[in-house]
């Protein structure tokens, strides 16, 4: 089954969560693979009992969930093989699959920095919103569109890349959903797309980003 809430309630709820500063006992899973930057909207599956019963607590409250990333993917979850920066995410839509795997469509809300993590049938965490640096300027407008530009580039030449998806690029208006979309759409390793998701200084990540896709044209 598909659940779903309203455009206006998504918007609500996500700047709320924007201008709190400390959050307490939300629940936390680790993924690998896919990174959730801050303004973009992504999918993930879940099907360890741990991680059903921490997406199941965040439905029955506001939705929050922290997604957390591991060092090392070859090693296990435990909380010491993992980034003390995680997303806070705010979940949009759930579906059940035959098979037990819950896939859950999340939006970054914003990263934070984890500062404690407990344990009891899942995990819990607090952590402190961390505000974003990111300021429009002209500067950083024309670094996008020459992104943009190389992206556009880069999927000419892959190709394979459907039409909506572009179209989400072309109106990406901010570093981080632009970055978001991009490290989404595109198999760059795992390592890679940590490294811009840690790097705070997004002009940095666009430049390396550009630099990154022009490699593969």
């Amino acid at each position: 089954m598909l659940k779903s809430r309203s455009k206006t309630g998504q918007e609500n709820s996500t700047q709320s969560l924007k201008t709190t500063k400390y959050r307490k006992s939300l629940p936390y899973l680790t993924i690998g693979e896919t990174v959730i930057f801050p303004n973009t909207i992504a999918p993930i599956f879940i099907s360890g009992k741990t991680d059903i019963k921490a997406f199941e607590t965040a439905m029955d409250n506001d939705k929050s969930i922290i997604v957390g990333y591991p060092i090392d993917k070859k090693k296990s979850k435990a909380i010491n093989n993992t980034y003390k920066t995680a997303t806070l995410c705010h979940i949009l839509q759930v579906l059940k699959l035959p098979d037990g795997t819950v896939r859950i469509l999340v939006e970054g809300v914003s990263k934070v920095k984890l500062t404690k993590i407990n344990y009891n049938d899942f995990f819990r965490c607090d952590c402190k919103v961390t505000p974003p640096k990111e300021e429009i300027s002209s500067n950083l407008l024309s670094l996008l569109e020459v992104v943009k530009k190389v992206f556009s580039e880069y999927s000419r030449m892959h190709g394979k890349i459907p039409e909506e998806v572009l179209t989400t690029i072309e109106r990406s208006d901010s570093g981080n959903k632009l970055l978001g979309n991009i490290c989404f759409i595109t198999p760059l390793p795992y390592n890679i797309k940590m490294k811009y998701f840690l790097e705070d200084n997004n002009y940095i990540n666009l430049e390396n980003i550009a630099v990154t896709l022009k490699s593969e044209i």
